[in-house]
């Protein structure tokens, strides 16, 4: 990783937490980026690639939006799973063994989720269909099984 990049992603983790961060190097780090790999971008008179850097600057702000939603949703999600094994754990006393059964369907669960997602081919170029909705919710449901029986097996 190049000091750049590692700038980059500081800056990225910061506008998990402080959104009001400047997305312009972002810009223009994807358009230099672009312009290695697309000599038709870079042909273009230097007017019209700065009016492109400028009407992707929106897009760009709309997809940091949606993947600061997707990390503090998850986040909050799996928060839910703790606290219902911190619960459960408070009413049930779990047997040393029936921590180790826990812990081993803990894996057991995230390697299942996390193959079924690899493993699955019924994609649309838009990422929309029954099958795609049903497939994430479907992961996120084994991953909150997954964090469940992780902390159940560890309190």
């Amino acid at each position: 990783m190049t000091m750049k990049e590692l700038g980059l992603t500081i800056r990225g983790v910061l506008w998990l937490i402080w959104p009001w961060v400047s997305v312009k190097p972002f810009v223009d780090d994807d358009y230099d980026q672009e312009l290695k790999v697309n000599p038709a971008i870079a042909r273009k008179p230097k007017s019209e690639i700065d009016k492109l850097r400028r009407e992707y600057e929106p897009v760009l702000e709309k997809r940091l939006r949606t993947f600061r939603q997707g990390v503090w949703g998850s986040f909050w999600f799996l928060v839910t799973a703790v606290i219902a094994a911190v619960v459960l754990a408070a009413f049930w006393h779990v047997a040393p063994s029936i921590k180790v059964l826990l812990g081993d369907a803990s894996i057991f669960v995230f390697a299942w989720s996390t193959l079924a997602r690899i493993g699955r081919g019924a994609t649309s170029f838009g990422g929309n269909t029954i099958l795609e909705r049903i497939d994430l919710r479907v992961l996120w449901i084994l991953y909150w099984i997954g964090t469940l029986l992780g902390t159940l097996a560890l309190t």
